[in-house]
């Protein structure tokens, strides 16, 4: 009888660049509305300010820069109107 080879996806390179990444930004976008947006708070930690979208997790997270606040980043408002 033969055994099926076992595969392994090691992630660890990409976790130890991912920070590097961030931080030689000078922005990060969110686009899209998140329940949280984990990779938004990641800039953040990393000093990056974000431009996120208006909605959804990043009201709470994301310190706007109109606030009295320590601003984080700013929000931008979908203008456009969908059929």
């Amino acid at each position: 009888m033969m055994m099926a080879k076992k595969y392994y996806v090691h992630w660890e390179s990409y976790r130890s660049k991912k920070f590097d990444i961030l931080r030689g930004a000078e922005g990060f976008i969110q686009a899209s509305k998140e329940d949280f947006g984990i990779s938004s708070v990641e800039a953040q930690a990393c000093g990056i300010p974000v431009i996120a979208f208006g909605e959804g997790g990043a009201l709470e997270t994301v310190i706007d820069a109109q606030s009295n606040g320590n601003p984080t980043g700013i929000f931008f408002r979908n203008n456009l109107k969908m059929k």
